[in-house]
């Protein structure tokens, strides 16, 4: 019988990184700072996941997040039960205080499109114009709390907008550009949307949430104003003008709602709410210990519409980095994200694996998809590596790139696996767990299960996990997360698969796993084999 390992062509090593990549990555010096060595990757996300304190509290002074910590890191509800553990639950931040750090010349965002055309944003700009909305926003009577939404595309604006709301201490939730007027204004009442910001030509949709008994006090538009909507709920984003003014950043709680997001499980979107430390702190971790984000780099997406992900991609800012956007709409061609990346010496690009794939497809010559030495990494936005892309893309796009997909949802806003400095890429395949995350493969019977399929569910808690509905009405869940809905995982390794103590489990991890027996509302989530 052959070896399961083999079988499954985990010994097919796409990529592995150089011992001076390994040495010069974040991760690398983040371990250093602990007094460990990277040699052991499992030790180190075991503890990772078992000693939250330890863990995140590090991190937190790793990455010099602005704020008043607190004295107090982790407060564990006596039950055991994860879903009622609360992170730093003294701590004060503001996101945008920390996405807008150090110096004003920095560049923070780059907008780029099919035809060539740039704009570029200093942190001195994008603090100007986020101080001008920001007193639009107060002068509207918007306060710590109040909830803005935004039908926005991308562009500067969205981006504006969103950190004068942050700043402000507010909450932002962006509607999904694919959701109809009258969805979308049932969604905005829903969450007691108290401003909007929406493209001018959005007529329908003003038209919905402009009317009768609206919760709205204004709709900020983008573009030539609106006629036929009542003047006191529409307003010119030029009319937000407040040259001079010196934006100001209002420090919320750490587990304060900041963003609310959308989930579509059965057509009617859910409102998912989620806090400003958690927000703040699981996206430094990804960037900089997992995708080896650092200071002065260069993110780059294309066609990136889906609110998490645009999320993801802004908060690199937090880590010195550049978040630059390519919107190109469905038909561009793969030389304008070679022209794009080039102009802009990417150093990362998140795209859609369709995007990778229509060229390949098009059986397009190489000189036409290969990418620029300037890129370190590509983040696919797709919970399931395909193989025969992987190794297309490094037969004919990069040859040494890390490469990895970013399983995630709305509802916990964390990545389960993500790519790793200090792994190498094998074909079809997840390069690491997650930080801070402690997953198992459960069986039917709530067993962790090694070399077969099963469910994966997280054990501990974790900062992202959810504020509001529809987490909150369905319990702890008996003390396990579930992760997914859409099919089993298979995860082949021991390493924090196995409930044994050298392998990584906290007593308090087992104790949980052992009260499981039975799990009939732990969902499973939609990836192939992760080596750990």
């Amino acid at each position: 019988m052959p070896d399961p390992l083999t079988a499954l062509g985990r010994m097919q090593t796409l990529w592995a990184p150089r011992a001076s990549q390994t040495a010069r990555s974040e991760i690398a010096k983040f371990i250093a700072s602990l007094g460990g060595s990277v040699v052991d990757y499992r030790s180190f996300h075991a503890w990772s996941a078992s000693d939250l304190e330890g863990f995140w509290g590090s991190l937190w002074d790793y990455a010099r997040i602005i704020g008043n910590r607190g004295d107090e890191t982790v407060r564990r509800d006596p039950s055991g039960d994860p879903g009622l553990t609360v992170f730093f639950p003294k701590a004060r931040l503001n996101v945008a205080e920390n996405l807008l750090r150090g110096p004003g010349d920095r560049i923070a965002a780059c907008f780029a499109s099919a035809s060539g055309v740039h704009t570029t944003l200093d942190v001195s700009a994008l603090r100007a114009q986020a101080a001008r909305v920001c007193d639009g926003l107060v002068r509207s009577g918007v306060g710590p709390g109040d909830v803005v939404v935004s039908t926005l595309r991308n562009g500067p604006e969205r981006l504006i907008a969103y950190l004068a709301c942050l700043a402000r201490g507010a909450v932002w939730a962006q509607i999904p550009g694919n959701v109809a007027p009258d969805i979308a204004a049932k969604m905005i009442a829903g969450i007691g949307g108290k401003i909007l910001f929406a493209d001018a030509s959005d007529t329908a949709l003003l038209s919905a949430t402009t009317g009768q008994g609206t919760p709205l006090s204004c709709a900020v538009v983008v573009g030539e104003c609106v006629s036929g909507h009542p003047d006191r709920l529409v307003r010119r984003w030029s009319s937000f003008d407040a040259s001079g003014a010196e934006l100001k950043f209002h420090r919320i709680a750490f587990n304060d709602p900041a963003v609310i997001l959308f989930e579509d499980p059965a057509g009617v979107p859910d409102a998912i709410t989620h806090s400003a430390g958690g927000l703040l702190i699981t996206h430094i971790k990804e960037h900089r210990l997992h995708g080896d984000v650092k200071r002065g780099d260069i993110v780059l997406s294309m066609n990136i519409d889906d609110p998490r992900l645009w999320l993801w991609q802004v908060s690199t800012i937090a880590s010195g980095a550049a978040a630059a956007f390519l919107d190109g709409g469905p038909s561009v061609d793969f030389p304008v994200l070679q022209r794009t990346a080039e102009k802009l010496q990417a150093t990362h690009l998140m795209l859609d694996p369709v995007m990778v794939d229509r060229p390949r497809r098009a059986a397009v010559r190489a000189c036409e998809t290969r990418l620029p030495d300037t890129v370190r990494a590509l983040f696919l936005t797709d919970e399931t590596p395909d193989a025969t892309l992987f190794d297309w893309i490094y037969a004919e796009v990069a040859d040494d790139i890390m490469l990895c997909a970013m399983p995630g949802s709305s509802r916990f806003l964390a990545n389960y696996f993500a790519g790793s400095p200090l792994h190498p890429v094998r074909r079809g395949e997840h390069s690491a767990l997650a930080l801070g995350m402690a997953l198992y493969v459960l069986d039917d019977c709530g067993r962790p299960v090694v070399a077969r399929t099963g469910d994966l569910v997280c054990c501990e808690a974790f900062p992202t996990m959810p504020k509001g509905t529809p987490f909150g009405g369905h319990g702890a869940m008996s003390g396990v997360l579930p992760i997914g809905r859409k099919a089993r995982i298979t995860c082949y390794g021991s390493g924090v698969l196995s409930p044994a103590g050298q392998d990584g489990a906290s007593p308090l991890q087992q104790q949980h796993i052992r009260q499981n027996t039975k799990r009939s509302d732990c969902a499973p989530v939609a990836m192939p084999a992760a080596r750990v």
